[in-house]
């Protein structure tokens, strides 16, 4: 019974740290409507349609609340990732937005894929809006080559 509001709790304060953060960190660039964020998901999208890695990156990294030095690192493990996954799936065909999802007036989900000739790789960006603020920032980017979970509608 306690593990639950544990898990409530750490849940709570995550929220309120990334609240702080995004409130407090003049180095994000937010941006302005969910509209915006529906049209960085597609130019990094576009990028990555185009096996620009670090170019994508690089379109999110300003809108991005975790640290440059960890967007770089994760720039590093997508590269190769994607590099092992390449013989076994084909060249890139293109991408689609599988679906888009809004958890009331602060959070937004949009689930892509990534169209390859053997397989589709999932992307799914998180867009945040902080508490008393009225732009939205990339809380975070998933990829995976779960193709089952392209099929889901909850979670990531």
């Amino acid at each position: 019974m306690l593990r639950p509001l544990r898990l409530a709790f750490v849940v709570a304060l995550l929220l309120a740290s990334i609240e702080a953060l995004a409130t407090s960190n003049p180095g994000v660039v937010a941006l302005n409507s969910p509209r915006d964020t529906r049209g960085l998901a597609d130019s990094t999208m576009e990028l990555i349609a185009a096996d620009k890695i670090n170019t994508a990156f690089a379109t999110l990294k300003p809108h991005m609340l975790m640290p440059a030095t960890e967007v770089d690192d994760l720039v590093s493990k997508t590269i190769k990732f994607r590099s092992a996954l390449a013989d076994r799936y084909g060249p890139i065909t293109g991408y689609a937005l599988v679906r888009e999802d809004k958890a009331s007036d602060f959070l937004i989900r949009y689930t892509d894929a990534e169209k390859r000739v053997n397989h589709a790789l999932r992307w799914v960006f998180y867009f945040y809006r902080p508490r008393n603020a009225s732009a939205w920032v990339v809380h975070s980017v998933v990829m995976d080559e779960n193709m089952d979970r392209l099929f889901l509608t909850e979670g990531a």
